[in-house]
């Protein structure tokens, strides 16, 4: 199992006290319990959450950040201005989209079921499933998702429910990357990340 210094590398000392013992109890009690596991697992949670810098998905795009991360959706520099640093607005254009996958019913949906945990749970369909799974109600109150506890949590509960052990095993880094991402952004630094890790005495 990583240790609280290995962690504090990739976290800074703050971060990795706060998290640590929740984080190894939690990997522990639910089969993230060798070393491809672990180290496919945490490559990909520092990753998606910055090293644990973000609890919740922050949404306060400027015009240039919302063409690059969005672009399907801002085609136009005046388009993306007429958002940017608009978190509320932002969460309503590229999550409440009708027809999209994320459950989203409410105009408030997207902004409160907005990414939260070191796996980015996003959309009311995924924090009802959670909410769901692990009793605790994130359907009604979603901040929840940002306590230590809740926040490892959710990203365990991720990783398990679409069973991301079974790539980890064979070493499968492209196929775990592309089940929490849907795609493949990022995947130099979470490669990267997974490198070292494998390195190390885990």
């Amino acid at each position: 199992m990583i240790t609280k210094l290995q962690l504090n590398h990739f976290t800074g000392t703050v971060l990795g006290e706060k998290y640590y013992s929740i984080l190894v109890s939690e990997m522990a009690k639910n089969g993230i319990n060798t070393k491809l596991r672990e180290c496919a697992f945490l490559a990909q949670i520092l990753h998606e959450s910055g090293g644990f810098r973000s609890i919740r998905e922050n949404l306060n795009y400027d015009a240039e950040g919302l063409m690059k991360t969005w672009p399907s959706l801002f085609h136009t520099i005046d388009q993306a201005n007429a958002l940017a640093h608009q978190p509320y607005n932002i969460a309503t254009a590229v999550y409440g989209r009708e027809g999209n996958k994320l459950g989203n019913i409410k105009p408030t949906d997207g902004y409160f079921f907005r990414g939260g945990g070191p796996m980015g749970i996003t959309g009311r369909a995924n924090y009802t499933l959670l909410a769901h799974d692990t009793m605790i109600d994130f359907v009604n109150h979603p901040e929840l998702i940002e306590t230590p506890e809740n926040y490892i949590m959710s990203a365990i509960w991720f990783w398990n429910k679409f069973n991301l052990n079974q790539y980890a095993d064979t070493g499968n880094f492209f196929q775990v990357t592309q089940h929490i991402n849907g795609g493949q952004i990022g995947a130099p630094d979470r490669q990267e990340k997974y490198n070292e890790l494998l390195t190390m005495d885990i």
